[in-house]
């Protein structure tokens, strides 16, 4: 008899069940070999189709029909073989042929590794150049390694490189940025897509080149400033393709060169697309408008010279301000037509840097007076705007008041000798009436001077920092919104070449027409410009709440809009034009660029066509204005002074804000 505690028969799965865990089964083998497929590298290719054939063969053993009728006798087969290759191995082994066999076998090895090395991609930056499978347009996207490491370190980085024209993020991180380069991708090609207002309309094409990478030693500084590139030129593409006077749509291609650490590695393969794309559509192509770090223009530059009829392509950078782009400032003489094609919309260095020494000797009050405090100059020597802007600044006191301090981009460890100085060499009056009281002078970027500051309160906090405040003033690259902890975007003076504090009055009755409904703001928040109320109308908050500027437009963003303006100026100069391609006809017209931008006057010069005796002079604006601004302790902006730069020449008086003296005395309050 049975007892009660025995189990019941074991029943059967029906036909439901055993359909469900069959899809299952099935979506898994579908998802593992397809997610191979796309990584295009035989190796896990093979690996995931072996791995579905184990897994099925290993599901089919659980089927005691299928293991008596196939498995069995296969088994039974191995041993059979597997006795038959012993015997012809003991006969070998008699007649002293191993050692010949093992060679065979070696030989093997070696040649199977040598066809599975030369048939599988592998992942480095070289990749595809020479490959046939690629468009030939230039417009695809490559996965790379990059080495991002200085001072013989290496710290290899994945990104992907190359040209879009379909929404398809850059970054692999994107999804941590709440999609915000996948949203901007959308905004940028629904316009390509054709609105109502470019149904009817031929276009013309530009190609956006900015940085759109996230890495271990790249967080934020350049995706940053790519997310705002993007931001500035849609806002551009926006308006350009609804000013009813216009008869042509503008159509954006988004290429991404990585990060500012891998431009040396990833430009050159960037720019061969790019010419690759220029010759495939010469109907359309206008040019390339970004390579917004003075390190990504010396790569493209380069570049450019090394590829036949490269200079035709123009390129227009937003933000690049080094003095010189030459890949060796000292070598001599540049290529022919190096510069040929190339413009700007800011100033370079060497007038950011005499405007904020005029500012801190002639007009802070001798709050800045370097006479009277005692500077130390933080420059990165390997980063060729801090080393420009910190020599610049140097040499324009006759290296007699500040001390330099070299640190690395990026690297938060290297700033401990000049935090060192600054805490042997503090002036605090109260205990010491004759001293004279540091001051910093920071030539570097947001993000690097964001970790400073926290430095500099740690030590505070410690008691090691004890002179009340510490003046830090510095150029262009200090005013990143989205760069700065909250309390870090306080306090600092500094040079920029546009502000959303201060929007050119001027170019409201030039340039590309913000539309109507953009007038006007909706909600009552500060700085009212039009295009201030249309960048919120778009962006809304653009940074987390808890950063400074969430909800305005950054220096990347105006600077964008004024350098794909420009690229607007010189087409409607061409317009009646009969040359074969928009290039021959565009290129006639750059020095004819003229008009009341964002971010103040943009004017165009000849072009320096670089011949045998050219000296290494980039095509910089004309007469473009200077400002000088300052944060104050609730990290609010403040423009305090604006210099009209007649090419180098300084005016003998910048024209001041109103109250900037006291203005100045709020911005200088605090740590």
């Amino acid at each position: 008899m049975q007892s009660a505690s025995s189990s019941s028969p074991k029943k059967d799965w029906g036909c439901l069940a055993k359909a469900f865990i069959g899809l299952i089964y099935l979506a898994f083998i579908i998802s593992l070999v397809s997610s191979a497929w796309s990584t295009h590298n035989a190796l896990v290719i093979l690996g995931a189709i072996l791995g579905a054939i184990g897994s099925s063969f290993l599901a089919l053993l659980q089927i005691d029909d299928f293991r008596k009728r196939f498995f069995d006798p296969f088994i039974r087969w191995l041993d059979t073989l597997e006795q038959d290759i012993m015997k012809v191995l003991k006969l070998l082994v008699a007649k002293r042929v191993s050692v010949p066999i093992i060679i065979i076998c070696i030989l093997a090895v070696f040649l199977t590794g040598f066809v599975i090395k030369d048939f599988t991609p592998i992942p480095e930056y070289t990749q595809h150049l020479n490959d046939s499978h690629t468009p030939s347009n230039g417009i695809f996207v490559t996965s790379i390694q990059v080495d991002e490491g200085k001072d013989n370190q290496r710290i290899i980085s994945d990104m992907n490189i190359g040209i879009i024209d379909h929404t398809s993020p850059f970054n692999q991180y994107d999804a941590n940025n709440n999609s915000a380069e996948r949203n901007l991708e959308d905004k940028i090609f629904g316009e390509n897509a054709g609105k109502q207002e470019c149904r009817d309309k031929p276009y013309v094409t530009i190609i956006v080149a900015t940085v759109l990478s996230q890495t271990v030693t790249d967080t934020g500084l350049s995706s940053n400033v790519g997310l705002d590139n993007l931001r500035g030129a849609y806002m551009a593409q926006y308006n350009f393709n609804r000013d009813p006077f216009q008869h042509f749509c503008l159509h954006l291609l988004i290429a991404n060169f990585g990060t500012k650490g891998a431009v040396s590695q990833t430009v050159p393969i960037l720019m061969k697309q790019i010419k690759s794309y220029a010759d495939s559509d010469p109907q359309h192509f206008m040019g390339v408008v970004g390579f917004p770090f003075s390190v990504s223009v010396i790569a493209a530059l380069s570049s450019r010279s090394s590829i036949p009829s490269g200079d035709d392509i123009p390129i227009i950078s937003p933000s690049a301000a080094a003095d010189s782009f030459a890949a060796d400032p000292n070598a001599g003489t540049l290529p022919a037509h190096f510069y040929t094609n190339f413009y700007r919309v800011v100033s370079p260095v060497k007038v950011e840097s005499k405007v904020i020494e005029d500012f801190m000797a002639n007009h802070s009050d001798d709050h800045l007076a370097p006479a009277k405090t005692k500077t130390v100059i933080f420059r990165d020597p390997g980063d060729r705007y801090s080393n420009s802007l910190a020599n610049d600044f140097f040499q324009h006191f006759n290296g007699g008041v500040g001390v330099i301090k070299d640190y690395r981009v990026g690297q938060p460890e290297t700033f401990k000798e000049g935090i060192d100085y600054i805490i042997a060499h503090q002036c605090n009056p109260s205990l010491q009436p004759s001293c004279e009281p540091i001051q910093i002078f920071f030539a570097g970027y947001a993000d690097d001077l964001n970790t400073l500051k926290s430095k500099l309160k740690a030590a505070r906090d410690e008691g090691d920092l004890t002179q009340p405040t510490i003046p830090i003033t510095g150029g262009e690259g200090l005013y990143d919104l989205g760069s700065y902890n909250i309390g870090n975007y306080a306090n600092l003076v500094f040079t920029l070449n546009a502000s959303n504090a201060w929007i050119n009055p001027g170019s409201h009755s030039d340039g590309i027409p913000i539309p109507p409904q953009f007038q006007s703001c909706s909600d009552q928040k500060s700085y009212n410009e039009p295009f201030n109320c249309e960048f919120r109308a778009f962006f809304h908050q653009v940074y987390p709440i808890s950063i400074y500027g969430s909800e305005l437009a950054g220096t990347h963003v105006l600077l964008m809009y004024d350098a794909v303006q420009a690229f607007h100026n010189a087409w409607s100069h061409s317009s009646q034009e009969t040359n074969p391609t928009i290039l021959q006809a565009i290129n006639k017209h750059w020095s004819d660029v003229a008009f009341q931008g964002i971010s103040g006057k943009i004017l165009f010069p000849q072009s320096n066509t670089n011949s045998a005796n050219a000296s290494d002079d980039p095509n910089n604006p004309i007469n473009k204005p200077v400002y000088v601004a300052c944060t104050d302790s609730t990290s609010q902006i403040h423009v305090i002074a604006r210099y009209d730069v007649d090419d180098t020449q300084l005016p003998a008086q910048p024209a001041m804000s109103d109250d900037a003296s006291n203005t100045l005395k709020a911005c200088l309050k605090g740590p």
